[in-house]
């Protein structure tokens, strides 16, 4: 049987406590602010194994957002 680290770090992290390890408050709904665009209200629903933002419609599973969120460091990091 092949080993799959994806499938065991999505069995071992809850995705609230992914999101709140990068710095990211949840509210006691399930919401925060999304980190994929601009805005005031927290419109970024963040479920045990899921996300989806109602702003611009990112979603995804713990692997996607990772990726989202490096990806979006990168891009400001080049622009200064």
């Amino acid at each position: 049987m092949e080993y799959d680290i994806f499938k065991e770090i999505k069995a071992r992290l809850s995705m609230p406590d992914l999101v709140q390890g990068y710095g990211i408050e949840i509210n006691r709904r399930g919401y925060c602010l999304c980190p994929f665009h601009a805005e005031k209200t927290p419109s970024m629903h963040i479920m045990e194994k899921g996300y989806y933002c109602f702003g611009c419609g990112e979603g995804g599973d713990h692997i996607k957002f990772v990726q989202k969120l490096f990806q979006e460091v990168y891009l400001l990091w080049q622009m200064c």
